[in-house]
């Protein structure tokens, strides 16, 4: 593998790419060249980039075996090790390749959409983050909370638990929740939902392909935020506001 185009490698395996990117390696400037002319002329051991290759984000339905069976506490800390990985991972891969992105790379009518995506992917990751960070400090930390108290209600005074169930909303979340990604929505109207024609540019094909896993990641994560934690969730409270 380490003799075969770099162009070759990314157009049968998109993921490649930000695998590159990763370590400074700029896949588009270098598609001409083998994986082992890339790392030699940037510096960076070749086995390296094939090893990092094998690194996967969480797989939600599996990691931890998270389901509607799994511990709350489980599946929040599965939750939270999916935050880190966009925080640190896919975000980082997605501002890179959105900021790398060029007019030129577009058709000469869909070049204004350039910076439209530029635009919006910003506007969107500054506002998933602290959308994360508010649920870290708000939703999961309520949850763990229920499942503290749940193991020892009986022993809690009920000035207590009325404290707990009294911090946190989880109607007024359930509401709340998913309303953060109209810019993500935006970027998949302007373009037609992601659409490649064969003629499309490499780089666009990269870049389309990984929003649209990014997407199902997402919709993946939120379901095990509102269908199996949130569930577990309501269960717990009522649990808990019986002796009160």
């Amino acid at each position: 593998m380490l003799d075969t185009n770099i162009e070759e490698v990314v157009q049968e395996d998109f993921e490649f790419a930000t695998v590159l990117q990763h370590y400074g390696i700029d896949f588009f400037k270098c598609k001409n060249l083998t994986i082992k002319e890339a790392c030699a002329g940037n510096n960076v051991e070749a086995q390296r980039v094939l090893a990092y290759k094998n690194i996967e984000g969480p797989n939600l339905s599996k990691d931890g075996n998270v389901n509607s069976r799994s511990d709350v506490t489980q599946i929040v800390d599965t939750l939270i090790k999916s935050h880190d990985y966009f925080i640190n991972n896919k975000l980082p891969d997605l501002n890179q390749l959105i900021l790398n992105l060029k007019p030129e790379y577009f058709t000469e009518s869909e070049k204004s959409k350039c910076e439209e995506i530029k635009f919006l992917f910003a506007d969107f990751s500054f506002k998933f983050i602290w959308h994360m960070r508010l649920e870290e400090k708000g939703y999961f930390d309520y949850v763990n909370k229920l499942a503290i108290a749940s193991t020892s209600a009986r022993e809690c005074p009920k000035e207590w638990l009325e404290v707990i169930l009294n911090s946190f909303s989880l109607s007024e979340f359930e509401m709340a929740h998913g309303n953060d990604d109209d810019e993500l929505v935006a970027i998949g109207e302007i373009t037609n939902n992601y659409d490649l024609k064969e003629s499309d540019h490499l780089y666009l094909s990269v870049l389309y392909k990984e929003l649209q896993k990014f997407e199902k990641e997402l919709i993946q994560h939120a379901r095990i935020e509102d269908s199996v934690l949130l569930p577990k969730a309501i269960e717990l409270e009522n649990i808990l506001r019986q002796p009160l």
